[in-house]
């Protein structure tokens, strides 16, 4: 085989990995900048953290920040650990920034438009939010997560209709979400391991 073509395999194995290795990573998601949509509703990452008071942090940052406009677009981020607990923030900054939790069963593989999802029932999960420039972080306790069990989280801006103690989708306007199915949950230890690897190199 000639040494071009073994070079040009090489490289191509490489990308292939990196590539892999960046879809693969459990802490964030990338999105795809969509110039068809508003800035507001464009999310362009969803990067997750630990904060020093043992909270897991999740950040949704879009293009561009929502000041006014539809008072029923919201951000919805989606964390899967045993059943669906959709987190929804108004996505106007100027409105209330109080965080309804809904839920679903894990059979149901994606946000749908002809579901009704109820509130939460559980009294276990508290979630406090603070807004940042083009979006929004969203907190839970790291003493919630069941480390036996996977978890995944993705997050879309969307048209929400509340009725009671319901929730019904509208419209989505932008999804982040892993590629492919398999890729959504992934061992909540290995989350976790991830993220604190930079704080222990720090501290050494």
């Amino acid at each position: 085989m000639k040494p071009l073509l073994i070079t040009a395999l090489l490289l191509l194995a490489t990308t292939s990995v990196n590539a892999m290795e960046i879809n693969l990573d459990p802490r964030s998601i990338i999105s795809s900048r969509d110039n068809s949509i508003s800035p507001e509703l464009d999310i362009l990452r969803v990067t997750t953290d630990i904060s020093n008071d043992d909270q897991l942090l999740f950040r949704i940052r879009n293009r561009g920040e929502a000041t006014k406009g539809n008072e029923n677009n919201y951000f919805i981020l989606n964390i899967l650990h045993n059943k669906h607990y959709f987190l929804v923030v108004p996505l106007n900054a100027q409105q209330e920034n109080n965080v309804s939790i809904y839920e679903a069963s894990l059979d149901n593989q994606d946000l749908s438009l002809s579901q009704h999802y109820p509130l939460i029932q559980e009294k276990d999960l508290t979630v406090s939010m603070d807004r940042i420039a083009n979006g929004v972080t969203l907190s839970i306790p790291i003493s919630w997560i069941d480390f036996s069990k996977n978890i995944g989280f993705d997050a879309y801006t969307a048209e929400i209709a509340k009725q009671g103690d319901k929730m019904q989708v509208v419209h989505i306007h932008d999804q982040a979400i892993k590629s492919k199915a398999r890729e959504k949950m992934f061992p909540a230890i290995t989350l976790f391991n991830k993220l604190c690897a930079p704080k222990r190199l720090a501290e050494k």
